[in-house]
């Protein structure tokens, strides 16, 4: 029973790292934005949301992007 759970629970944790980006771009759509302001760590969803989001008949947005630093 054990490993049975184990396998289901790696199996779900390597799904939601692929399915996770598409979902964090489609919260452009459902939340209604026209932007989104970010950090370079978010390059990759918002290069993902501006290729996938015009083929699935969504419109494309705006994403600005701040560099990311630590505060002295």
């Amino acid at each position: 029973m054990y490993i049975g759970t184990m396998h289901l629970f790696i199996s779900l944790f390597f799904f939601s790292g692929m399915l996770y980006p598409g979902l964090q771009a489609l919260d452009e759509e459902y939340l209604h934005c026209d932007a989104q302001f970010g950090g370079v760590d978010q390059r990759k969803i918002f290069t993902f949301a501006e290729k996938y989001l015009p083929k699935l008949g969504y419109k494309q947005r705006a994403h600005l992007m701040n560099p990311m630093g630590m505060v002295v």
